[in-house]
């Protein structure tokens, strides 16, 4: 609690640090334009991310939602499509099979799971992070990737400082019979991969 305390704390103080250059830029002064507005969108969004993980991650560690059939690829459109208006520094590259795809879960511990790994290769991609994010299947398993130029990572992800998002996006794949798979190269970014059982047939609406 101490630590999420203190993430709060830094991500408003971010918020706050910001709000002067906006100020100029809106009376017409120097000082603002995109970068502050994306520095502000960023802020307000680690902000909106850490509210939501404690409650993912208390829903997690009590009793997870009922499995219901959830089409993932339509969910991960939507919320890389928000996530691309929220951070405009950011290029997202998203890749859909034609068929939509469909896992058993919950939707909104499944956005919440998505919104780690794309929080994520926003923070650590750059000043200009590109980032893929795609849904492909393989076998009976469903392979949802987000991968970034940054930096990379170690193999355990220990070191990228995920922390509590990278928990519940672990929880979440471990609650409805999937695993999450970390990856990376040196100097050519990390990759996420959230593996999930694809709906029995019949189960999808």
């Amino acid at each position: 609690s101490a630590l999420l305390a203190a993430h709060l704390r830094e991500d408003t103080a971010d918020l706050l640090a910001l709000l002067p250059a906006a100020r100029r830029a809106a009376a017409g002064g120097p000082g603002g334009g995109e970068a502050t507005l994306d520095g502000i969108a960023r802020a307000a969004y680690r902000t909106l991310r850490t509210a939501e993980n404690l409650a993912a991650h208390a829903a997690l560690c009590t009793a997870p939602p009922h499995p219901q059939p959830v089409c993932v690829t339509a969910l991960a459109a939507a919320y890389v499509s928000g996530a691309a208006g929220v951070c405009r520094s950011a290029v997202f590259v998203p890749e859909w099979p034609r068929a939509p795809l469909w896992a058993m879960g919950d939707a909104r511990l499944f956005a919440a799971a998505l919104g780690n790994l794309l929080a994520n290769a926003v923070q650590y991609g750059g000043e200009r992070p590109a980032i893929s994010v795609r849904a492909a299947r393989r076998g009976e398993t469903l392979l949802l990737t987000v991968a970034d130029n940054g930096p990379g990572c170690a193999p355990s992800a220990g070191d990228r400082g995920l922390g509590l998002g990278l928990e519940v996006a672990r929880r979440y794949a471990r609650a409805y019979g999937g695993r999450l798979l970390a990856g990376s190269a040196p100097e050519r970014g990390a990759c996420f991969s959230l593996c999930l059982p694809l709906c029995p047939p019949g189960a999808a609406p």
